[in-house]
């Protein structure tokens, strides 16, 4: 019973999208979830009265649509590849609250919300549960950068899962600038490179200033009098590069107070062992 009663839950979690390929050709579509990726490859819908009978309701065809099953954890991502064209369609949900005219709940946010919906793939875009996506509109690329620099200078961010968003984004985005149709989305495209290359760079940045932190730490363990004075060398070129980074905006967690802090202290340890070293070194004076 209890067997029972887990499968049945685990049935009603999983969601499913039914799939309508209006185009003459094949279409693969995948879908990202938070937890992982689903694919299938949709032949043309065979039954030409298919889209007549879902606008009328009707549930009678002549095959059963093709059904995409994925998991319980929310869409973050729809990619649609489309054979006539190696433009893919590529939307990014960024947890947008989609209503239709009545106020009812549309598109990606409808197919997380009842973990169920419809796709209707032509050549220009995709209806998602009523909304049409257009395969010519990147605004969920810009509304993923904006998403990632919020999560980026949030209180406590997560740093392994921004870096995976933002490479995600920057390899979707090269899809698009190495496309058939990247002329036509040149405006687009170049607005979204400029919040892609921000994004990267700031990670960049963070990532040098952890290693930096790290090599603080490293340094300072391992130096002697003999080392000394390479420490101390090494030490003033760090100070430098601290002086640039503090001209930029950081997220709270990357603590720069604490890295001078550690210099300070590192500072202090040198002094000590270069004035002990320098009083050894003194010649004795001998009377006559």
């Amino acid at each position: 019973m209890l067997l029972a009663i887990i499968m049945h839950f685990q049935f009603v979690a999983a969601g499913t999208i039914t799939v309508t390929n209006l185009m003459s050709q094949q279409a693969t579509v995948t879908i990202d979830t938070e937890k992982k990726t689903y694919a299938i490859q949709v032949n043309p819908s065979e039954n030409l009265n298919v889209q007549k009978n879902l606008d009328n309701g009707i549930n009678q065809y002549d095959n059963p649509l093709p059904k995409l099953n994925f998991d319980n954890s929310g869409i973050k991502k729809i990619t649609i590849k489309r054979m006539q064209s190696d433009l893919p369609q590529i939307i990014y949900y960024n947890d947008e609250v989609v209503t239709d005219r009545t106020n009812k709940p549309s598109g990606i946010y409808a197919i997380n919300l009842s973990k169920s919906g419809t796709m209707k793939i032509d050549q220009d875009g995709v209806d998602l549960n009523g909304i049409v996506y257009s395969l010519n509109d990147v605004s969920s690329f810009y509304a993923k950068c904006k998403k990632l620099k919020d999560m980026l200078t949030s209180k406590k961010p997560d740093f392994k899962m921004i870096e995976q968003g933002v490479n995600d984004l920057a390899q979707s985005l090269r899809l698009f600038e190495s496309s058939d149709k990247a002329a036509s989305l040149s405006l687009q495209l170049a607005v979204t490179r400029l919040e892609v290359d921000y994004l990267v760079n700031k990670l960049q940045i963070i990532n040098q200033i952890k290693e930096y932190a790290q090599s603080l730490q490293s340094i300072t363990q391992g130096l002697t009098a003999t080392n000394v004075d390479a420490v101390a060398s090494k030490l003033n070129n760090m100070i430098i590069g601290l002086q640039t980074v503090e001209q930029i905006q950081l997220p709270d967690t990357i603590d720069i107070k604490k890295i001078k802090k550690n210099i300070n202290t590192l500072q202090e340890k040198i002094a000590t062992i270069q004035h002990a070293t320098k009083a050894t070194d003194r010649p004795m004076l001998v009377n006559q």
